[in-house]
C-alpha cells in the first residue's frame, strides 16, 4: 500500500479541479500541485512549453504567463533526487489545458 501512495502520479490543475482554461496574453495563471509529495525526496517542475515565465511560488503552486495567443499543454514533473543511485523514479502528471487570446 505505502509504495502505491508513493508511485501515484501527482495531479495539476488551475483551482477546483479545473484542467482547462482560457486567459488573455500576458496574463498570469497560478497552476497547483494537488497532491503532497516529499520535497525532500524530489525536485519539481511544471512544464510549460512557449511561456514567456514560469515563477515557482512553492513547490505546489506556479504562475505562468504567456507572451503568444495560442493552445497549449502544461504537465508537471518530479524527478526523485539521486543520492548515489543510477536510476532515479520521474513521475508525471496530468496534462493541462490552456487556451491564450
Amino acid at each position: 500500500m505505502i509504495s502505491e501512495i508513493k508511485n501515484t502520479p501527482p495531479r495539476i490543475n488551475f483551482s477546483f479541479g479545473k484542467t482547462s482554461a482560457s486567459i488573455a496574453v500576458g496574463s498570469p495563471v497560478t497552476v497547483w500541485l494537488s497532491r503532497q509529495y516529499n520535497e525532500v525526496k524530489f525536485n519539481y517542475a511544471v512544464q510549460a512549453t512557449g511561456a514567456t515565465a514560469v515563477n515557482p511560488i512553492s513547490n505546489f503552486q506556479y504562475q505562468i504567463t504567456y507572451g503568444t495567443p495560442g493552445v497549449y499543454t502544461l504537465y508537471a514533473q518530479l524527478t526523485e533526487k539521486t543520492t548515489g543511485k543510477t536510476t532515479a523514479q520521474a513521475l508525471t502528471s496530468n496534462i493541462l489545458t490552456l487556451t491564450v487570446v
